[in-house]
Order: C-alpha cells, then structure tokens, then sequence
C-alpha cells in the first residue's frame, strides 16, 4: 500500500501549498530570465523561423528549470524522488531496511539448534555414565553381600551339625543313664500286654497299692523309651502296655449309645505313671498334660486299631531293650 493514501489531510494540503509555490516561483524566474534575456541579445533577423525559436525557448526553459530545481532541493534529497509523470513532487516515503538473506536466517538457527542438541546430548552422556558407575559400584556391593550370606550359610550349616551331633550325644547319655539305672543285674521284669476290661482294673489297682510293682513297670518301660519327646514316649508306652484293639473299646467317660465302652477318665494312678515316664529334665509332665495326651488318643483309637505299623516298631525296640540288659548281664 502506498503511504501517500493513508497520509493525514493536513500534512496533503501542506505538500500541495508547498508545490504550488514552487510552480509560482518558477514562473516568475522564467520570466525574469526571459526578459533579461531578451534585453541583452539582439535583434534577430527575420528570416529566423518562428519553430526554431520556440525550440530555443523550449531548451532554454528547460535547462534553468532544472536549475532551479536542483537549487530548492537539499543536497542529499534527489529532487525527482517524489515526482509523480506531471514533474510535480509528492509524498515522501519512508526509508526501507536491506533485508537478511533467508538462507543466512536459516543457517544460523540452525546452527544455533544444533549446538543446544549437543549440549544436551552431552548432559546426557555424562548422566548415563554416572549411572553406569553407581550400577557397577552396586553389583560389586551385592557380589559381596551374597559372598558373606554364602559364609553365613556355612557357618549356620556347622553350627546346626554341632547342634545335632551334641543333641544326639546327649540324648544318649540320657538314655545310657537311664538303662544303667534300670537295668541292674538280676533284675527281672515280665508283663503281659492289657486287652480286657479285667486287666485293665487289676493293672490300675496294682499300680496304686504295690509301690515296688509301680517302680518296676516304670524302670521296665524307661528301658524301651529311647525318644526323648514327651508325647513320644507316652505313645510308645501306651502301645507296650495295652492292645489297640482293647484301647478302642474304651472312652473317657464309659457312656456310649451303640455299645459299652470302658471308663478311662477315673484311671489316675496310670496317669501318674504316664507322667513320670513322660517327663525328661526339659520337661515336667503333669497329670492335666497326661489327661489330654489320653483324650487326644481315644478320640482316634479306632483309626490306631487299624493301623498295626506302631507294634513293630516297639516290638523292634523292645528286642534292642532286651538285648542291651543282656549285654549288662553279662558283662
């Protein structure tokens, strides 16, 4: 868009006064010249066309208009800059920046860019590499660490083979202790296995009335009682001194709606002797801790009835018993 079209009223009447007077002045200064002129040249002769001298006035007339012209405009303003095809001058516009080549805008953007690139590129590398140094320092710390477990390991794999070996010396010499003191020379023991009613009462009243008796049956039971758990050896005991078949007969009350059963829950005095045999210096039996051993039993008696695996295991065991009273005997 051309600045002359949005220029204000005022500042178009002010260029348009401006060149009106310009025109005024150059009017007169021709005429003044022209006059002077005619007054220091002579007269022509007459043979001189009329066109010939319109054509020197024309040059002449141009010349010193280009004179005056040069004459009003400054020295750095081209006085055709703002003349329009009438050679009258106009509107002057404003001054125009050299524009920056495009592709020197885009190299240098670019250029700019890539340098950020590489930079952040660089932060990177020198992260990843940090990382990279923390991960090694890390797995040589866990090398390490799974290196003393494994020797923990060991030494907790001795110390339970340590433990083991002093637990099986010890249970030994418990045993040991209690076969010297049981088995004496010349002591002698015989008991026939309980699977009636009948024995069951004489072998409890027996217990309660003949202390000698209960010190032998208790010495003849320790002899086969190797364990050193106290449910353990009330079980073994249990199936050394009655028949399972007669144990499912009885309950712990003598009540029962299909059948008689045998009262267990009055037998006290075998519950003393379970307790004594049960007991080992880590553990006190007592006659509460007897009586739910026993409730515990008869509540599966008949699934033990079934199961006869339990009699040879102490019938093993009392041959082994058997045996080492022999070697005493002997030796």
């Amino acid at each position: 868009m051309d600045f002359s079209e949005i220029m204000l009223p005022s500042q178009r009447d002010k260029y348009s006064g401006h060149i009106y007077r310009l025109r005024n002045k150059i009017e007169s200064k021709i005429d003044r010249e022209y006059d002077a002129e005619q007054a220091s040249i002579p007269i022509k002769v007459e043979s001189e066309s009329e066109d010939e001298q319109g054509k020197g006035m024309l040059i002449n007339t141009d010349e010193s208009l280009l004179t005056s012209l040069k004459m009003t405009c400054s020295d750095n303003e081209d006085p055709f800059e703002d003349c329009d095809r009438t050679g009258l001058p106009t509107a002057q516009h404003p001054e125009k920046t050299v524009p920056v080549p495009t592709h020197e805008l885009a190299n240098t953007s670019v250029s700019n860019a890539l340098s950020v690139i590489s930079k952040q590129i660089t932060s990177m590398a020198e992260k990843i590499t940090k990382i990279d140094k923390k991960t090694d320092r890390m797995q040589k710390e866990m090398e390490n660490i799974l290196d003393r477990l494994g020797r923990v390991e060991k030494k907790v794999g001795i110390s339970l083979a340590t433990l083991e070996q002093v637990k099986d010396s010890v249970v030994v010499d418990e045993v040991g202790s209690r076969a010297e003191n049981c088995c004496q020379p010349g002591f002698r023991f015989t008991f026939k296995k309980i699977s009636t009613e009948e024995e069951f009462e004489e072998f409890e009243t027996k217990l309660g009335t003949d202390e000698q008796y209960y010190n032998n049956v208790k010495k003849w039971l320790l002899m086969q009682l190797p364990d050193i758990k106290p449910n353990k050896r009330m079980h073994l005991a249990l199936d050394i001194l009655m028949e399972r078949s007669f144990f499912a007969q009885c309950n712990w009350t003598g009540y029962s709606r299909n059948e008689q059963k045998v009262c267990f829950g009055i037998r006290t005095n075998i519950f003393k002797l379970f307790a004594d045999i049960g007991s080992n210096k880590f553990v006190n039996m007592t006659e509460l801790l007897v009586q739910s051993f026993f409730k515990k039993k008869l509540t599966h008696a008949k699934e033990r009835a079934k199961n006869k695996s339990m009699t040879s295991r102490v019938t093993v065991k009392r041959k082994i018993a058997e045996t080492m009273l022999a070697k005493n005997q002997f030796t």
